[in-house]
């Protein structure tokens, strides 16, 4: 089994309409990498599910994930986080108490959770929500970079119109452009 991203054979771009970004370039890249961190428009769990090959090896390598996506929120949604704004000291506990990576979880416990659940659970992803404030109201946080970091602190970076969703994966037109930091 390949343990480096620099023994991997990556293309400098990838075209949905030409190629499968899945399985030749996110799932190798997780296979190999210790650090996943990837900032974009759009998330869904899906995008998880299809890349779980990857995340399997990812996290067994003891593989931290930190994502920065961006929510469709109404003027509206954000009036009502405002005046919730109360409760989060008391959410957090109760969350903290249900999902704190510091607890031991059985294996029915975790896989009940799900991948998302689980690997949050785990510490193993961290998620992050990007809300832009615009003049005129909200605006998309709506980047689309990754890097990929292995135990020998080789990175592949990635930008394009790729965001982190099943959707993205399999149904849009899509690209990205690949960056190796032992290249120039």
């Amino acid at each position: 089994m390949t343990e480096l991203l620099r023994s991997l054979d990556l293309a400098d771009r990838y075209r949905s309409d030409l190629d499968d970004v899945v399985s030749a370039f996110y799932v190798p890249c997780l296979s190999v990498a210790v650090r996943y961190d990837r900032a974009v428009g759009f998330f869904t769990s899906r995008a998880l599910e299809l890349v779980a090959r990857g995340l399997e090896v990812f996290e067994r390598a003891g593989g931290r994930m930190r994502l920065v996506a961006s929510p469709y929120l109404t003027e509206e949604d954000l009036e009502e986080i405002r005046a919730g704004y109360a409760y989060r000291d008391i959410i957090a506990n109760a969350v903290t108490r249900e999902l704190d990576p510091g607890i031991d979880r059985t294996t029915e416990e975790l896989a009940a959770l799900g991948l998302l659940g689980r690997l949050i659970a785990k510490g193993s992803l961290d998620i992050k929500i990007a809300i832009v404030h615009a003049a005129k109201g909200l605006a998309l946080y709506h980047e689309k970079i990754g890097i990929f970091t292995d135990r020998y602190e080789d990175a592949v970076a990635f930008t394009g119109s790729l965001n982190e969703t099943g959707s993205a994966f399999l149904d849009n037109f899509e690209s990205i452009e690949v960056f190796r930091s032992w290249q120039e």
